[in-house]
């Protein structure tokens, strides 16, 4: 007797992670020139940096920005002044203010190219010489253009070096109480600095940062007005500045990055219909009822498209374990080879037996129930 179950449908479904798109107060003595020189030299040998490689700021606001910046400028000390009677006089400088501010333009590389905007005003330190105390004061007014790099250390910290070019302005006034104003004048000249920010990204669009920057300006040459005038020579200005600053960026902000954690839709479920074929018992061959089963999975195969057949015998419970595996796979070899009679391709149908492991009706040992003498065909999409 022979009973076809007729279809079921096994789903399979895969999961699979998806990766988720996630100054401190400075004041510096300059021994003579030749520091100074070196200083410059540094400051020109910065623009170098810019070459270097670095991780681009991938997600960091990029484009037209200004930024504005206040901070405390320590200029260095001239021990060396000379312009009185050849008398040196020392020019010693209190903690000042710093105000910058810029407009410019970031590239996606991190690369930003500035205009800056800056004043510098620092009081003398009050000393009592030959003449009496002095005083005054120096300021600097400067316009740069500055190219730097932004190297991107984590989601949100940033770290920018580079340098600038440009043109600034310095007066300088310096009294003594007991003999009047020695200097009351100011120069221009070219004018260089050397930049270096730690910034934080606080929104998408807007940057905090604490800077360095050291300052120095060519040619500083002022004219003594005390009693004869005659030009002062030594009188340079370097000075070195701890910023505290915001950066606005404008347009568009950064795209954010889209987290897609929904897993993927899983692969359609194959499709499985089964047939059973039922044998006498001890026996593997196959009934005229069994072959008109068989003759149905095999017409079905070819019909429906199924891609592969897959063959389990089975056995009832008398017998011993190893005979009645031995049973089990003849029965799966006899229902294989009558699909290959019917044109089934040998090579898509593979066979196996399980003896009485699994029966379809449980029984105890020694039991003869037809419905566990069996081979089960199973069409696969």
């Amino acid at each position: 007797m022979t009973r076809p179950l007729g279809s079921c449908y096994e789903s399979l479904r895969l999961v699979r992670p998806e990766s988720r798109l996630r100054h401190i107060g400075l004041r510096e003595f300059r021994d003579n020139k030749g520091v100074s020189m070196k200083l410059k030299g540094l400051l020109l040998s910065s623009a170098f940096v810019l070459a270097l490689p670095g991780v681009a700021a991938a997600e960091a606001p990029h484009g037209w920005y200004v930024d504005g910046g206040v901070g405390a400028v320590f200029v260095q000390d001239n021990d060396d002044l000379t312009g009185v009677f050849g008398v040196d006089i020392p020019a010693e400088y209190d903690t000042g203010i710093a105000i910058l501010g810029s407009v410019g333009y970031k590239w996606m590389g991190g690369f930003r190219l500035e205009g800056e905007l800056g004043y510098r005003a620092s009081d003398l330190t009050e000393n009592t010489m030959f003449f009496g105390d002095s005083n005054g004061d120096v300021t600097a007014f400067s316009g740069m253009l500055n190219l730097l790099y932004d190297w991107q250390l984590n989601d949100n910290w940033q770290l920018s070096l580079g340098g600038g070019i440009g043109y600034a302005n310095v007066d300088h006034e310096y009294k003594i109480n007991a003999a009047g104003t020695v200097i009351d004048d100011d120069t221009s000249g070219m004018a260089w600095q050397g930049i270096a920010e730690l910034h934080y990204q606080w929104t998408s669009m807007t940057d905090v940062y604490l800077g360095y920057n050291y300052f120095t300006v060519e040619d500083d040459n002022f004219t003594n007005v005390f009693i004869f005038p005659n030009p002062i020579e030594n009188l340079e200005y370097d000075a070195h500045a701890v910023m505290l600053g915001v950066r606005m960026f404008f347009g568009a902000a950064p795209a954010a990055v889209v987290i897609d954690d929904t897993p993927p839709p899983p692969p359609d479920a194959p499709i499985v219909e089964n047939y059973i074929v039922f044998f006498d018992f001890n026996k593997s061959n196959l009934s005229a009822e069994a072959q008109a089963v068989v003759a149905e999975a095999a017409a079905t195969y070819q019909a429906q498209g199924y891609v592969s057949i897959d063959v389990v015998g089975h056995t009832d419970t008398v017998g011993s374990a190893s005979y009645n595996q031995g049973l089990s796979e003849r029965r799966a070899a006899a229902v294989a080879s009558e699909l290959v009679s019917l044109g089934v391709p040998a090579d898509k149908i593979m066979t196996s037996g399980r003896g009485f492991s699994d029966p379809l009706v449980p029984t105890g040992p020694g039991v003869r129930e037809p419905q566990n003498r069996r081979a089960v065909i199973n069409l696969a999409k």
